[in-house]
């Protein structure tokens, strides 16, 4: 026999440990249609979908549905189940606009890399300290709206160290073998 937690909660005998799984269907079908909403909501505002530093935007407004409607079921439990179906509610949401005739937009963010090296076999690495990443990489960041790959590896190698690209094209590697050789000089 299991042993059932209860405490009163605004005037009401709850179970503390409550399971997703324990509630009525109709109520597991109110926040199924919550979380759908909630989510086309964020994807119309900001055109991409939540990503997980995100989730709790959506869950915090689902909960808020959730209370008023008088469900109990503790928080932890609704971000966990949202998790879980999070990719067949956004599929949901790509339908929908699909249907409508309207153009969703799947963004991407293109990023480089660059490994530059001299004939001994040293490379030359970034000790990086900020907020968006912190420890040893190589050179490289974001390819801007409308940049050539190969500009923008040029670009972001003269930003982070100051040398500079001339001659031939820096080596794009995509596959097993670089295409092309650079030529680097240091900026003067």
């Amino acid at each position: 026999m299991s042993q059932k937690n209860h405490e009163i909660t605004d005037g009401r005998l709850v179970q503390t440990d409550k399971k997703y799984s324990h509630l009525k269907l109709r109520q597991k079908e109110k926040i199924a249609e919550w979380m759908f909403q909630e989510t086309r909501d964020f994807y119309t505002k900001k055109y991409t979908f939540p990503n997980d530093k995100q989730l709790s935007e959506v869950v915090d407004k689902v909960y808020e549905k959730i209370e008023e409607a008088g469900i109990w079921v503790p928080y932890g439990e609704v971000l966990k189940h949202y998790k879980s179906k999070r990719s067949n509610v956004n599929k949901r949401v790509k339908r929908l606009f699909n249907e409508k005739g309207e153009n969703y937009i799947d963004q991407a963010c293109f990023m480089n890399m660059c490994m530059i090296c001299d004939n001994a076999g040293n490379v030359l690495a970034l000790d990086k300290v900020n907020d968006s990443y912190t420890g040893t990489t190589f050179l490289g960041g974001h390819v801007e709206k409308n940049e050539i790959f190969n500009d923008s590896v040029i670009r972001e190698v003269w930003e982070e160290t100051g040398i500079y690209q001339i001659g031939a094209t820096i080596g794009v590697h995509t596959g097993p073998y670089p295409i092309g050789i650079g030529i680097i000089k240091h900026a003067e």
